[in-house]
């Protein structure tokens, strides 16, 4: 709740602020203050407030030689730039993570740094090195006997798996996540796994079956109080009805994520669902309402320093003017995108920057410049092993391939049924 992590903030602010006056740089409450400062702040989506007292604590660390603590700062970091987008900087946080938790021994803090990395990985859509990552972490967690850890590691195995298409193989380790989730009663991770179970089951059409999920997934977040959790899975849920055709449904469930994002300050909660509704309003056929909420979404996503974020709302913004008739904009703007997704190594970002680059310059007549942008499209899906979107490309290339049939003027047209017509008066004549 926002007024939980605003207390938090307010909280310890104040024991950071009155260890400082007194000096106390070396005392642990000081540097626990600091820790759960950050932490507050990353909960409530501040994240460079967050990477500010993380990198204090960080320092210290270094001053008084206390590796464990030096291990925690930097994973806290990675968490921060992951969420901002800046995953090659959150991947150098959890490398040198990963580096001391094998130096001191530390089993927990490395399977712990390889399942982020595992995510980060994730985002940038190398999928089979996220997975690599996630079964790292798999195996440490089962050696140590940490099933919470296990839970996690299934759950990050899961989502790699569904990006990559193999929903099936998703929904066994989601299963698993949430069988664990069961077992030791952990009702976050309980949400979490059906809310995993619901994106698998809407990757698969099955629309109802994932909105099953969401609404389990739904209550366990009011039950225990995670209105993050909550909002995320009335994202989920608009997602169901925006497929299934029902927008105003959609809307109405984006909007409460929307609320929610507002109220507990979750600035990048609130920039995704800015960015839905905007693609439900360019679906609508609203276009300028559309263009509207994208705008304020890359306002958000630059104003926290969400590069991830900006790329993927200058896409939408993209595909709306596109669906205007106004493609030289719709092209500088998927050009922006791409420029942003090669910036951070998004490689999924890229291929669907690409495509859509694509698809609006096959409509201004640039033949041989599109062609060139679904093939790089195709081979980035490719790479992540996407074989429905590589089809989609190549759909897209035989397309563009074909000659175009000539097209008569209005004046070619007439000349040519005067010859025809001579022609035939020239024949009955014979």
């Amino acid at each position: 709740m926002r007024g939980y992590y605003a207390d938090q903030v307010e909280l310890y602010g104040q024991l950071v602020s009155k260890w400082e006056e007194i000096g106390a740089r070396e005392n642990w409450n000081y540097q626990a203050a600091l820790t759960s400062l950050g932490n507050a702040y990353q909960s409530l989506g501040q994240y460079q407030q967050a990477i500010k007292y993380h990198q204090q604590y960080f320092k210290i660390t270094i001053e008084i030689v206390n590796r464990n603590g030096e291990g925690t700062a930097l994973g806290n970091l990675g968490n921060a730039y992951d969420s901002l987008g800046q995953y090659q900087q959150a991947i150098d946080s959890y490398q040198q993570c990963l580096d001391i938790a094998r130096e001191i021994g530390d089993r927990k803090g490395e399977a712990s740094a390889l399942g982020n990395l595992g995510v980060t990985y994730n985002s940038l859509g190398q999928y089979q090195q996220a997975i690599e990552y996630h079964q790292q972490c798999l195996k440490i967690n089962r050696e140590i006997a940490n099933p919470n850890g296990e839970g996690i590691a299934f759950g990050g195995l899961a989502i790699a798996y569904r990006f990559l298409g193999h929903y099936q193989q998703a929904i066994k380790y989601h299963q698993q996540h949430l069988k664990i989730a069961r077992e030791i009663g952990d009702r976050n991770s309980e949400g979490s796994a059906l809310e995993g179970l619901g994106n698998a089951y809407f990757c698969l059409g099955k629309y109802q079956q994932a909105i099953d999920f969401y609404q389990q997934s739904l209550d366990i977040s009011r039950e225990i109080g995670n209105r993050n959790g909550e909002g995320i899975t009335f994202g989920g849920l608009g997602n169901a009805y925006f497929c299934l055709g029902e927008y105003q449904q959609a809307i109405n469930f984006y909007q409460k994520w929307l609320k929610i994002a507002r109220e507990i300050s979750d600035r990048n909660g609130e920039g995704n669902s800015l960015g839905n509704l905007g693609n439900v309003y360019n679906s609508l056929g609203e276009y300028q309402r559309a263009i509207d909420f994208h705008q304020q979404s890359l306002e958000i996503s630059r104003e926290i320093g969400d590069r991830n974020g900006e790329g993927s709302s200058l896409n939408n913004l993209g595909n709306a003017y596109d669906s205007l008739g106004q493609y030289q904009g719709a092209i500088e703007f998927h050009q922006q995108s791409l420029e942003i997704m090669r910036e951070i190594g998004d490689i999924r970002g890229g291929a669907n920057s690409w495509y859509n680059l694509g698809l609006s310059l096959e409509k201004v007549d640039r033949e041989s410049d599109a062609l060139g942008a679904y093939r790089n499209a195709s081979e980035l899906y490719q790479q992540m092993g996407l074989d429905a979107d590589v089809q989609n490309c190549n759909n897209a290339i035989e397309r563009v391939s074909q000659p175009k049939a000539p097209v008569l003027s209005r004046r070619g047209f007439w000349a040519w049924l005067r010859r025809l017509w001579r022609w035939v008066r020239a024949w009955f004549r014979q």
